[in-house]
């Protein structure tokens, strides 16, 4: 619970990687889960879910079409959950022509959802940072799989700052950062704050700053009466 008196439920996910048990896990333990928390909880999903709901976030394997990889394989059924809990793809949702894979397989790979080779690692995630070249890209699948989930209601308040993947090496994926912020809130500075003392030869601020702490004052005298250990 934060100090504005919002609740907020955070839910880690681990789909299956088989692609025929992901339909009924979606339907089973997550709808559960996104149920388990109080009804007016605001909702932080984030997980890898082994699977993509778009083909613009499949990366196929040569020969292959996106929308007959296995990663999409449960998809749909987390799309239509995500939509009934008013849940937003929170990287889609500042990033919507970015398709960039955060996982990795190989041709010769039984399951384009399981873990790559440190050999496919390397080259996923190479050592000055950059995305895998186009000869890499030819013998290599991907997909979008991991995703960090957030209330509608959270975007739309203005929470969501920023959203981006991360490189990890040498792990097969990349990890989901976001960057919340409550709205209306002044910025940190990156020091301590230090009055513009110039500022005090300025009528106009002098004026507008005694106004605005009457007010500030008025407020708080209605709001803590005398007697109450809060008065002014």
């Amino acid at each position: 619970e934060i100090s504005s008196g919002d609740r907020w439920s955070v839910i880690a996910v681990y789909a299956p990687s088989i692609g025929s048990e992901r339909p009924g896990f979606f339907n089973g333990c997550y709808w559960d889960a996104l149920e388990a928390g109080p009804g007016d909880s605001k909702l932080l999903v984030a997980g890898d879910f082994n699977c993509t709901a778009r083909e613009a976030d499949v990366q196929p394997l040569p020969g292959q079409v996106a929308g007959d990889s296995g990663r999409m394989m449960g998809g749909a059924t987390l799309k239509t959950i995500n939509d009934v809990y008013g849940l937003v793809d929170s990287f889609h949702h500042l990033h919507p022509h970015i398709h960039q894979p955060t996982h990795y397989s190989s041709s010769n790979s039984s399951n384009s959802t399981t873990a790559t080779s440190a050999a496919i690692t390397a080259a996923a995630f190479p050592a000055n940072g950059n995305d895998m070249t186009d000869n890499t890209l030819a013998i290599h699948g991907g997909g979008r799989i991991d995703y960090f989930f957030l209330s509608e209601d959270l975007v739309q308040d203005g929470w969501l700052q920023a959203a981006q993947q991360q490189y990890r090496f040498p792990s097969d994926h990349r990890p989901v950062i976001i960057k919340l912020r409550q709205p209306n809130r002044p910025l940190k500075g990156p020091k301590r704050f230090i009055f513009p003392n110039e500022l005090l030869g300025d009528k106009q601020f002098i004026l507008a700053m005694k106004t605005a702490l009457g007010q500030t004052a008025q407020q708080w005298q209605q709001q803590h009466p005398a007697g109450s250990k809060l008065e002014l």
